[in-house]
């Protein structure tokens, strides 16, 4: 909980903003980080199949996210993050939407998997950029420590949140599936929400670009500076 030291942060509108848009998001993710792998297990049973899945939401992140860094640095990291929420939003509710038409498939949540963690390449550095924009430096170290308590609390309560949901079925064949498309469509909207919340934040501006060097160039300069510390690169 915070302390008294921290009233002057919680004051602050686009800290409020952004950490309770931030934790109904984080929550929200929780919806489907349940709901994809029991969606490949219900079709499948394979333990095979539900680490492919794992690895299409995992792969692209760890692949792009320097290039998503770039990215953000180079044009406004409001922006991209808000075009990661709607396209997260659009594929979560079009997910939702064919399950209720009966029309799940292994291939439809391989692809979701793969299109869910190429956003996240993108939205990880932006938000994480947008975060001294928003608030003081003086109090930025205090802001990401109450950002990261909110991120555990929603790794507590999510998971149970989602149980519930995925949980409240009558044994149907059918209600299974109709489940899984609550949990996506819970989600969908939290990102909806989210996006909402952070256009009512007001970031300072941002400083002018250093270098002249193009996005891949940059990207290119960020690996290379991983490959020669030994602690990242291990």
């Amino acid at each position: 909980m915070p302390s008294a030291i921290d009233t002057p942060l919680l004051r602050n509108s686009n800290f409020r903003w952004l950490l309770g848009g931030g934790m109904v998001s984080m929550l929200g993710d929780q919806f489907s980080m349940l709901a994809l792998p029991w969606l490949v297990l219900s079709l499948t049973g394979d333990s095979l199949s539900l680490g492919i899945a794992v690895a299409l939401m995992g792969a692209p992140r760890a692949v792009l996210i320097l290039l998503g860094g770039t990215v953000a640095d180079r044009y406004s990291p409001r922006r991209v993050i808000l075009l990661s929420k709607y396209a997260n939003a659009a594929i979560l509710l079009l997910l939702a939407a064919l399950l209720l038409l009966d029309q799940a498939s292994l291939a439809l949540a391989y692809a979701a998997a793969l299109a869910l963690g190429i956003t996240s390449a993108f939205a990880i550095p932006a938000g994480t950029a947008i975060l001294p924009q928003a608030v003081p430096l003086q109090s930025l170290q205090k802001a990401n420590g109450l950002q990261m308590g909110a991120r555990q609390l929603s790794l507590l309560a999510g998971p149970l949140m989602a149980a519930l949901v995925l949980g409240s079925h009558d044994g149907a064949q059918q209600t299974p599936m109709a489940a899984l498309a609550a949990a996506f469509a819970i989600d969908a909207l939290t990102f909806l929400f989210s996006a909402w919340t952070l256009r009512q934040v007001s970031l300072r501006p941002l400083a002018a670009a250093a270098t002249a060097q193009g996005m891949w160039r940059d990207t290119a300069a960020g690996l290379a500076l991983v490959w020669r510390d030994i602690p990242l690169r291990s």
